[in-house]
């Protein structure tokens, strides 16, 4: 039994106008009553794809589409959401046939290539490349596409066309803190850290959130030797992201630079804290106790380090016997009985 066309028609926009609302549980109760009287109904399979995409119900999601597109084989927007279900599965090569198969049917819409070429980034950039130009051939003022191309080309070694590519996508989207933030790595690889300190500052301010913008300029300014500024940045990243260990380590160094022994210290036990196998952490956590004469915390410090990495011994024999903060040992031996080894 089927039910008139215009109800139909009615129940599904309205299904459609819960989910637009985000009344996901009402838009999926309408698909179900849809299904009662049209099971193979391809929009309603498709709207409950999106929905269960949405709600982590991955193997659904592939159900439902598979099920649409059985009955509308080269719909676009159903192939960009095979797509994107085959993505968060993991199927990267299976996502970027949906993909170019959604590109194929929907040529001017711009999302399908865009989602191909990020796709193909990370297992295959040359391929990526393309993609991304093929779309800026049709949307030449694509700001994320250019930013996407820029990480394409860098990935590929063309750092020239990558900081075009970064650039073109600041002159479209001047306020895009992104891809300043990329034009400034771009920079620092290139050696020229003293222009990539002057675009992260104005990046900072486009995006003052960005923890990841507060750490590069923190490691761009350690770089050029202005350490207060460093050690102000990296403070900073970490009162963005206070459980991130490594702008604790990095805030770590830039105090101990400053000989600020003790707030080193501090930044490097706040580091080990976040992450207890965090060697290098352990490592800097002992010369800084050390160099705040806290023997005994720093003993316990390189015991915790050359556990995590035994070939820190070295380099713990060295500290411990250097500088006016040291000790004498008899032997090696002593030294390693002192360490537990």
């Amino acid at each position: 039994m089927t039910i008139p066309p215009l109800p139909l028609e009615q129940i599904m926009a309205s299904a459609l106008q819960s989910y637009n609302a985000g009344r996901f549980a009402e838009a999926e109760q309408a698909c179900r009553q849809l299904l009662v009287h049209a099971p193979r109904h391809p929009a309603v399979h498709q709207l409950l794809a999106v929905l269960a995409l949405n709600g982590q119900h991955i193997a659904a999601a592939r159900r439902h589409i598979v099920q649409s597109l059985d009955e509308r084989p080269r719909h676009g927007p159903s192939l960009l959401i095979a797509g994107k279900i085959a993505r968060a599965e993991g199927n990267l090569a299976t996502a970027a046939q949906y993909f170019e198969a959604a590109s194929s049917a929907m040529p001017d819409a711009g999302e399908a290539d865009y989602l191909l070429a990020e796709t193909l980034l990370e297992p295959a950039p040359p391929k990526a490349i393309p993609v991304l130009r093929r779309l800026l051939g049709r949307q030449p003022r694509h700001a994320q596409a250019w930013c996407l191309l820029g990480l394409a080309l860098r990935k590929n070694d063309d750092l020239p066309g990558a900081l075009e590519a970064f650039r073109t996508a600041a002159l479209c989207e001047p306020g895009m803190g992104k891809a300043h933030f990329h034009i400034a790595n771009t920079l620092s690889a290139q050696g020229r850290t003293e222009e990539a300190i002057g675009v992260l500052r104005h990046a900072a301010v486009l995006a003052p959130d960005a923890m990841e913008i507060a750490l590069n300029l923190g490691t761009a300014l350690r770089e050029n030797g202005e350490l207060p500024a460093a050690r102000d940045a990296f403070e900073k990243a970490v009162s963005l992201r206070p459980s991130f260990a490594e702008g604790w380590f990095n805030l770590g160094l830039a105090r101990q630079d400053l000989h600020d022994c003790r707030g080193a210290a501090d930044a490097f036990g706040e580091a080990l804290r976040l992450r207890p196998d965090y060697a290098d952490a352990a490592l800097n956590l002992g010369v800084a106790l050390q160099e705040d004469r806290r023997m005994e915390e720093a003993l316990a410090a390189y015991r915790v380090a050359v556990r995590l990495q035994p070939t820190f011994f070295g380099r713990i024999a060295h500290a411990m016997t250097a500088g006016s903060t040291g000790q004498l040992w008899l032997s090696s031996a002593h030294l390693k009985r002192a360490l537990q080894l």
